[in-house]
């Protein structure tokens, strides 16, 4: 029983280190998702969960705001 549980772990440790490598090369969610044939909705929740458990595997992205050209500030007249 104990071997069983092991098996799956590793096994399950084997997945994610696989998605973990693909998320820091660069690949977005759709890539992903194409990339193990599921629905785009279930790998942003799956990479969710696992950030939870394993944080360094799954590292926060900035987001790159497209920039502003000079002319275009809002706010002040």
């Amino acid at each position: 029983m104990e071997l069983r549980r092991q098996r799956r772990r590793a096994k399950r440790l084997r997945a994610v280190n696989r998605l973990s490598k693909r998320w820091k090369d660069g690949l977005t969610v759709s890539q992903l998702s194409r990339e193990f044939g599921v629905g785009r909705d279930y790998m942003q929740t799956r990479i969710v969960r696992l950030r939870k458990e394993f944080p360094a595997k799954f590292p926060l992205r900035q987001r790159h705001r497209p920039s502003r050209r000079s002319g275009t500030r809002r706010g002040k007249r």
